[in-house]
């Protein structure tokens, strides 16, 4: 995994849609199942997306909504990245 840029920005757009979905699907009754899953992956894999989408919760001043989505936006990619380059870090450190 030398690149870890395009694993970023996938990851991080699927953790969006994740995240958007059980906040759609929990408007409509989804069974409990559905969000078990999709707590799952916010719970694994998409940790780094949850973190930026909770700290800017809690952060933002109410400005506008583009504003908020492009701020989670690219808190999800510059954390994903960190996370990504994190676990590389690691597992060459055990290949040494």
């Amino acid at each position: 995994m030398k690149n870890t840029w395009p694993w970023a920005v996938v990851l991080a757009l699927v953790s969006l849609a994740v995240a958007t979905s059980a906040f759609s699907l929990a408007n409509f009754g989804a069974p409990a199942w559905v969000f078990v899953l999709l707590l799952g992956w916010m719970l694994t894999v998409g940790l780094p997306t949850s973190v930026a989408i909770v700290v800017t919760a809690f952060f933002w001043n109410g400005v506008s909504l583009p504003a908020f989505l492009a701020t989670v936006a690219t808190g999800a990619l510059v954390l994903q990245l960190g996370a990504l380059r994190l676990v590389q870090r690691r597992i060459l450190k055990r290949r040494v």
